[in-house]
């Protein structure tokens, strides 16, 4: 995002990059918990604690934070931020 790129966007007609691995998404109507960890050039994202992206030589290591939704509907609660 913003002009940012990785090593695993190998893709470039694309935004996105495949999950590693299949959906570890709750049912509808239960709450899902992610955890975003980003150390020096890498940043992880699990999906209710499977590792389901991972992108490395991220070219910006600083700026704002973007939670959205995918067409869909989308509430959050607890977030937190920590350094």
């Amino acid at each position: 995002m913003a002009g940012s790129d990785f090593i695993e966007h190998t893709d470039k007609t694309r935004i996105i990059v495949a999950k590693k691995t299949d959906s570890s998404e709750k049912p509808v109507g239960e709450w899902n918990a992610l955890e975003v960890i980003c150390k020096g050039s890498t940043i992880e994202a699990y999906i209710n604690g499977t590792l389901q992206n991972k992108a490395t030589g991220v070219t910006i290591s600083e700026g704002s934070i973007c939670l959205q939704s995918e067409g869909k509907d989308i509430e959050f609660r607890n977030v937190y931020i920590i350094k």
